[in-house]
């Protein structure tokens, strides 16, 4: 510890601007205007007498709060005012600081030290006050943009919804339910333009309508294909029970029986009628072979009988 003639502590213009939050320029003011008298060492390093500071600039601000003023009594005196150079307002005096000081440098210094404080508190307001305002801009502008997006898509869904209005109704709600998954933000962008988006919508409706389309028409192909492999069938029906009238009923039920689960088995849409009277021909031509095996097997027992 560097000590002055007085015992008092001196300190480095660092050390003092550091504690009393002025600038190192303003100390060096007030030494040439004789307001401080801070000592020269050898080296041509000014110090500042810790207690001259503190008669001059008052209590540091770390001091001060270990010290808090007295609440003036009822009828008291009012806190002694400076006032601030160049303006027309009166300024409390800081605590400490000797009230009504006959040389008007300390006075200016005092008054310049509550101006500087008063900039920089002024200065880290106005600057809370911007990033407020900056980010309430930030939110108010996301809120617009999602607000617009939304209102977009909920045009872009009502527009598909228009096209499927003329379609059948297992049709139209399949379109319902891919107009919510396919119109995001995700598959039309923004960036898309409204026509082009409009036009995308109206594609994947289409590609709705025409599978809707090719899907009715394969169920319609495979029952005409039915309704003809039927007829078929019921035409060698027919034709059967026409080429068994002279046979023996129970032979010509069998016979016809077994040309039906023939004709089921085997017939198929590109079939003729000429190909099902060939089959059925061939059915009932096994038959009659086996009705003339069974003849001539008995008019052999009958010829044996007779020896």
């Amino acid at each position: 510890m560097i000590s002055g003639e007085d015992g008092g502590r001196l300190l480095t213009i660092g050390e003092a601007a550091r504690i009393w939050r002025v600038s190192p320029d303003s100390l060096r003011a007030w030494g040439r205007k004789g307001v401080l008298h801070p000592v020269m060492t050898p080296g041509g390093q000014r110090r500042y007498c810790e207690r001259e500071l503190a008669s001059v600039l008052g209590k540091p601000a770390g001091l001060a709060a270990d010290n808090p003023p007295r609440r003036p009594t009822p009828g008291g005196t009012r806190a002694p005012r400076v006032r601030v150079r160049g303006s027309g307002y009166l300024q409390p005096a800081r605590s400490g600081m000797a009230p009504g000081s006959e040389n008007p440098e300390v006075d200016e210094a005092r008054a310049e030290l509550e101006i500087t404080r008063a900039r920089r508190e002024t200065e880290a307001l106005r600057q809370e006050m911007e990033q407020q305002t900056q980010e309430a801009t930030k939110r108010a502008e996301v809120e617009r943009v999602e607000l617009e997006n939304a209102r977009r898509r909920e045009d872009l869904r009502a527009y598909g919804r228009s096209l499927a209005a003329n379609m059948p109704v297992e049709c139209r709600q399949r379109a319902i339910s891919m107009l919510e998954e396919f119109v995001s933000d995700t598959s039309l962008p923004p960036a898309i333009p409204g026509q082009e988006a409009h036009a995308l919508v109206a594609a994947r409706v289409q590609e709705i309508r025409d599978e809707y389309d090719a899907q009715r028409t394969r169920e319609w192909d495979q029952e005409i294909e039915r309704a003809r492999v039927e007829r078929l069938i019921q035409w060698g029906r027919n034709t059967a029970a026409y080429l068994t009238l002279s046979w023996d009923q129970r032979d010509a039920q069998e016979a016809r029986a077994e040309v039906v689960r023939e004709l089921t088995r085997c017939v198929s849409p590109d079939w003729s009628e000429a190909n099902v009277r060939r089959r059925v021909e061939r059915v009932l031509g096994q038959w009659e072979e086996v009705d003339e095996d069974a003849d001539e097997d008995e008019d052999e027992g009958e010829r044996d009988a007779e020896w």
